[in-house]
């Protein structure tokens, strides 16, 4: 069984994208989803999160499938390699503005695990990245818009497997 898995975690890596074209294909990819109906009397928060899972954190921050949980509370989390969570993601619907309120959110959840490294707050679009918890109210260290690809390097480096798993190349 353990040679199992070891072969399906392998056949499951993927190619290496930019974080911004990776971004703009999974709001290009939600759009194309909400044209096509599916998404009818649904904010489609749950497919944003979906699709930043396989569509970003997987080809651009290379984060394995079996390191990457999908919650409802905890939308996002990112595990280490001892199933820490060290990154959690709280996502809103792309058409939504990110507001007070939901920085409010996120920092009313990060005590429940004293392993996170970086909380985001993102509409898909839009991303803020917290890396101080003690401060109240919650404010971004740094900002991020897909419209402004020059800072996405900066942004998106923490928040790479590579800090926190030891077989990601």
């Amino acid at each position: 069984m353990m040679f199992l898995s070891a072969v399906c975690a392998r056949m499951v890596r993927v190619e290496w994208v930019s974080p911004v074209i990776a971004l703009t294909d999974v709001l290009e990819r939600h759009a194309s989803f909400r044209r096509g109906g599916a998404l009818r009397q649904e904010g489609g928060e749950r497919a944003l999160r979906g699709f930043l899972m396989t569509g970003f954190f997987m080809r651009s921050l290379q984060w394995p499938w079996d390191r990457l949980v999908l919650g409802e509370s905890l939308d996002l989390l990112a595990v280490d390699w001892r199933d820490q969570p060290v990154i959690y993601v709280e996502t809103k619907t792309p058409m939504q503005a990110l507001h007070v309120r939901h920085r409010a959110e996120v920092a009313g959840r990060l005590d429940r695990w004293g392993s996170f490294r970086h909380a985001v707050l993102t509409n898909g679009a839009l991303w803020e990245r917290f890396d101080d918890f003690t401060t109240r109210p919650l404010k971004p260290t740094v900002e991020f818009d897909v419209t402004n690809p020059r800072t996405a390097d900066d942004f998106f480096a923490p928040l790479n497997a590579r800090r926190y798993l030891s077989n990601v190349p």
